[in-house]
């Protein structure tokens, strides 16, 4: 059996906001996902851009908290999907 590995500085750093993130209902993170990607591909312009880029920020730090663990192709959907996020973003 291999031992855990000790967590790395991203990972600390990263332990209060996932804490504050696991305490909200359930519900509330994906309306909150809903409400990010409905906003930023209606709002017009650079508003919607920024709003975009913020959701692929967050992903971006999801995806790379769990890097490690992925498989290839998990790696590559979560790869694609901030890509995607950034395409839209760089479209507005």
């Amino acid at each position: 059996m291999t031992q855990p590995s000790e967590p790395s500085a991203f990972q600390r750093w990263s332990a209060p906001l996932l804490l504050r993130l696991a305490a909200l209902p359930r519900w509330s993170l994906v309306v909150g996902l809903v409400v990010l990607v409905s906003a930023g591909l209606l709002l017009p312009g650079w508003p919607g851009a920024l709003v975009l880029v913020v959701l692929a920020a967050l992903l971006a730090w999801l995806a790379a908290l769990g890097w490690s663990r992925y498989t290839p192709g998990a790696a590559l959907l979560r790869g694609l999907t901030v890509a995607l996020v950034l395409y839209a973003a760089a479209r507005k």
